[in-house]
């Protein structure tokens, strides 16, 4: 009886000494030898496989269903449950069976319902995943790949929801540090338009009875006031028709690609966005490094995550590189909008061989920035804006009330 031959794969990897070793060998899966190499010493960068046929659709499949954006925090603790049941020795099909009962969210919920479907059908779970990637981004898809290989699903999922968990935590870091900022603006906007469109005319009417020279900056004001009633028609459709030309273009790869680019090269908060970016890009890396993806892959996958189509850039520049033999360091170096400090730490890490370690410490001490950047600049931002909203009142104020003490003194 003929011997049953594992496949093989050939794989580009780099020693401790940073040459570029080419060669290929046996194994169950690409991750059990990324492992493998690992132990020699070798960091992977790439490895070449059979494509294997696509697991037949389900009825019902993902395909089919309405994708709608789950929060990610529903995502992480759905990630969270998931690692505990499977750790529990609970089956794939069981575990997506107890969630479709448990998950709060109701499209998240008929989607993991399509999961189990799919599962229960002889799908793989990653497979099944792949069919809702606006859903389960790559990430999602290729670290439960690695987990599935290696026999580690749990610990996979485990590192993959303390990932998402931190990627929510900075989110809604940032979304709650700027919700003040944004009420106040609100607020201003909407007390100047009711001033404006409401109290002045109101005022106007009133002084119009009286034979009395108004003060300049009541008439500043009244003038302001009947230019904006009387045109409002035709700002109101002016701006609702850039508003849609600005939305169509922002969504253009053109559009999207010259907006991040201003939006990092603008003074204080273009360096508040690009730390976020390269904390996202840094933690993403890692959780996939960690978990045993090829760099190459990781790299093309943890650049999609930035949110900067500038960062991704670079980032597919410095992936090219590594598949042509430079080490990450190196490829960082040649571009200066990767911090020295992130350049340093990578090197050191790529040295030690423990480059996932590294990049976990750089996410961690840009995430801590980017909280004390944003509360500082919140700490600005609130008093500058109640004191312009101050001054706005107290201009009306005084355009009002001129008036009326030049009247009251008429009087007397």
């Amino acid at each position: 009886m003929g011997e049953l031959l594992m496949p093989r794969f050939t794989y580009i990897a780099r020693d401790r000494y940073g040459q570029r070793v080419e060669s290929s060998a046996e194994a169950q899966s690409p991750y059990m030898l990324v492992s493998s190499l690992r132990e020699r010493g070798l960091t992977v960068i790439s490895i070449g496989r059979q494509r294997v046929a696509k697991a037949p659709r389900s009825k019902g499949s993902g395909s089919k269903m309405k994708k709608k954006a789950i929060d990610l925090g529903d995502l992480a603790g759905f990630c969270r449950q998931l690692a505990t049941l499977v750790e529990a020795g609970v089956p794939i099909v069981g575990s997506l069976e107890i969630l479709t009962e448990q998950v709060p969210n109701k499209n998240l919920r008929e989607i993991v319902a399509d999961l189990k479907e799919s599962v229960k059908a002889g799908d793989a779970l990653s497979a099944a995943l792949a069919r809702h990637s606006k859903i389960f981004p790559a990430l999602f898809t290729s670290m439960t790949r690695v987990g599935e290989e290696t026999g580690e699903l749990s610990t996979i999922l485990s590192r993959m929801a303390s990932h998402l968990e931190k990627q929510y935590r900075l989110r809604k870091q940032i979304k709650s540090a700027t919700t003040y900022p944004l009420f106040i603006t609100g607020f201003f906007l909407t007390s100047l338009a009711g001033i404006v469109f409401f109290l002045i005319p109101k005022f106007k009417e009133i002084f119009s009875d009286f034979d009395l020279e108004l003060p300049f900056l009541t008439r500043a004001l009244i003038a302001v006031s009947n230019f904006a009633t009387s045109n409002a028609p035709y700002g109101i459709g002016g701006l609702a028709f850039l508003a849609i030309l600005w939305t169509r273009w922002s969504r253009t790869i053109n559009g999207r690609y010259l907006l991040d680019r201003k939006k990092i090269g603008m003074p204080i908060v273009g360096e508040l966005i690009k730390k976020v970016s390269l904390a996202r890009f840094s933690q993403t890396l890692s959780t996939l490094m960690g978990s045993g993806v090829p760099v190459a892959e990781a790299l093309e996958i943890a650049g999609r995550t930035s949110g900067n189509l500038v960062i991704e850039e670079m980032v597919e520049g410095v992936r090219a590189g590594v598949v042509g033999g430079s080490s990450i360091a190196e490829g960082f170096r040649k571009r200066p909008i990767f911090p020295k400090l992130m350049v340093g730490m990578v090197a050191a890490g790529e040295e030690s061989g423990a480059l996932a370690q590294m990049l976990e410490k750089v996410a961690d001490t840009y995430a801590e920035e980017v909280d004390s950047a944003v509360s500082g600049l919140t700490s600005v931002i609130e008093p500058v804006l109640i004191v312009g909203l101050g001054a706005v009142i107290l201009v009306v104020v005084l355009a009002i009330y001129l008036p009326i003490f030049k009247m009251a003194t008429g009087i007397h």
